[in-house]
């Protein structure tokens, strides 16, 4: 199976966890560099394979927007009327 029609089935199969084309490619890339030899020519083996990668790669980015939004919420409970401050010089 091409690359493209293997994104295709993947969009088709997962059509209502919402997986963009570009989450699809992503995963399906770093899947075949990763495990050259685990790639079955797009079996249903690659696809679930592929879909945990989709995931992992979800719930990373989730975590670093959490993580950015903890380290911002402490900054701004430790320096917010400092930069109130510094805000009103400008």
């Amino acid at each position: 199976m091409q690359d493209i029609e293997f994104i295709k089935y993947i969009l088709e199969f997962y059509k209502g966890e919402g997986i963009s084309a570009k989450e699809a490619r992503n995963s399906t890339d770093l899947y075949r560099k990763l495990f050259p030899n685990l790639w079955g020519d797009g079996d249903s083996l690659d696809r679930e394979n592929v879909y945990e990668l989709i995931l992992m790669a979800r719930a990373d980015a989730r975590a670093r927007q959490n993580k950015y939004q903890k380290a911002k919420d402490e900054f701004n409970a430790k320096f917010g009327d400092d930069l109130k401050l510094i805000e009103g010089v400008n």
